[in-house]
């Protein structure tokens, strides 16, 4: 009785995870089609980001080059790793 039990849980398991890959499926199918591009938005503009840009060019630090702008250390960081071809 335990091993059906078991053999439930799992298959029970296995539906979920079909389910949740058709629904991000869907939800991305949706997002494209309304020109929404993937994944989470940027924490800093495009503007602030040629800002902090060219302040890095110029040899600034990464906090100084982002300022206020960078609400966290690691969109600072993810900022000096951008190159100009993203923007």
């Amino acid at each position: 009785m335990g091993e059906l039990t078991v053999a439930l849980l799992a298959l029970f398991a296995h539906m979920e995870r079909v389910f949740m890959r058709e629904r991000a499926a869907h939800a991305r199918e949706v997002a494209q089609a309304k020109g929404k591009p993937p994944g989470r938005p940027r924490k800093l503009a495009v503007n602030q980001l040629a800002a902090a840009r060219a302040a890095l060019d110029a040899g600034q630090s990464i906090r100084s080059a982002t300022g206020s702008a960078a609400r966290t250390t690691n969109a600072a960081y993810i900022c000096s790793a951008l190159t100009d071809a993203r923007f």
